[in-house]
């Protein structure tokens, strides 16, 4: 599409894959992957000055077919409104697309599936 060529990756080869490739450039690094995640295991892992990746999906609006796509994990932001004082649960991404960070609306409630994978060295 508009001549890039998309592919995709198991969520389980995430990890791995990277921690071969920093092997390979001589930098130990070790990852977690787990499914169906909660907005802790981002956090925990940021906190602990490590990065991360969110794997997420979604039925597309008037379609049957799953979209879906894995971002780097930046930051996590609360986000308060002002009206309502409910909070909202964001990741700050960097989805590969936009040269700017975007919030990922973590309490959306309609993901297929919503992985993530932890590093840290």
């Amino acid at each position: 599409r508009d001549g890039v060529i998309l592919g995709t990756t198991q969520v389980g080869y995430i990890g791995p894959r990277f921690v071969d490739f920093c092997a390979n450039k001589g930098i130990v690094v070790t990852q977690k992957t787990e499914y169906g995640v909660k907005y802790n295991f981002f956090t925990n892992c940021i906190d602990g000055g490590n990065m991360a990746v969110v794997s997420c999906g979604i039925i597309k609006s008037g379609s049957t077919s799953r979209e879906g796509h894995a971002m780097a994990v930046e930051g996590y932001a609360l986000l308060q409104a002002r009206n309502s004082g409910r909070i909202l649960h964001t990741l700050m991404i960097y989805d590969g697309w936009n040269d700017n960070v975007r919030y990922l609306n973590f309490d959306f409630d309609q993901w297929t599936e919503l992985d993530g994978i932890a590093f840290s060295r």
